[in-house]
């Protein structure tokens, strides 16, 4: 039995993430702006909605939940777990709107919880002070083997997550921004996401610290005018170069618009 990811989608203008067992899909945010477009993505990239056993959220901006996309969701039953600090929020989105079915909805807290084969850790990261948002440790047991995966986006500071990443089988991590191109096109935002320099280097400590893996790694949520794929790459690269670390992983980029190609974490 296989345990694979993709990004569906990543960036400011919407974000979810597909993480999946033989008997297991789970998607990680869903905040695509449009319905056209989630059907679309599901229909492309996932199936019958049924599938899905739960949609894990992040946190509660419109580019990570949005309201067509619970609508959706809500039509076929799907389950939505997010953390309690923001369930009314998420609540709040369908507010006024007619659902063919109530909201599915249940609050984790800061403990971890199952979903079908996947035993969410969640972890509070640093976003904007005025929210809280989530990272998430996933394990899962393939062939006797417990695997580990971390997703972490919108943050900008690693000080005390490191420990949540050592020895994962795969890392998906933001690489928001480089701090040339910032200037050149400033944004306010930008002070809340992880630039190119701290991501390479937290990726650099994890391979440090670690005693296998990860075997993948997939930078994600980079800004639109304030990076690009190959400033990313170079950036992570080059720290690695200078320090003597080998960089001894698959290295994928999520792209804003399009889908990422499958990882298989395990086969």
């Amino acid at each position: 039995m296989g345990l694979f990811f993709k990004s569906i989608r990543s960036g400011s203008s919407g974000n979810c993430l597909m993480l999946w067992t033989e008997r297991t899909c789970v998607l990680i945010d869903c905040g695509i702006p449009t319905r056209s477009q989630f059907q679309d993505l599901l229909v492309e990239h996932v199936g019958p909605p049924s599938r899905i056993r739960a949609v894990v959220i992040s946190h509660a901006h419109t580019d990570h939940v949005s309201s067509p996309s619970l609508e959706i969701l809500s039509e076929h039953g799907v389950l939505i777990r997010c953390h309690e600090s923001c369930f009314s929020q998420i609540q709040g989105l369908q507010r006024g709107r007619t659902l063919s079915n109530p909201l599915k909805i249940r609050p984790f807290s800061n403990r971890p919880f199952r979903v079908g084969e996947f035993l969410f850790n969640p972890i509070s990261i640093p976003h904007r002070p005025d929210g809280t948002n989530f990272g998430f440790v996933i394990h899962s047991r393939q062939r006797r083997l417990r695997r580990k995966v971390v997703i972490m986006t919108d943050f900008h500071d690693w000080k005390g997550l490191l420990e949540h990443c050592v020895n994962a089988d795969f890392l998906f991590v933001e690489s928001n921004h480089d701090p040339k191109l910032l200037k050149k096109h400033p944004n306010y935002n930008s002070r809340f996401h992880m630039k190119n320099e701290k991501a390479a280097w937290l990726l650099y400590h994890v391979r440090k610290q670690s005693s296998s893996g990860p075997k993948d790694v997939m930078l994600g949520h980079l800004s639109a005018k304030r990076n690009t794929k190959e400033q990313a790459l170079q950036t992570l690269l080059a720290v690695f170069e200078k320090n003597k670390v080998p960089c001894d992983f698959r290295l994928h980029v999520a792209e804003r618009d399009q889908a990422s190609s499958t990882v298989v974490i395990t086969d």
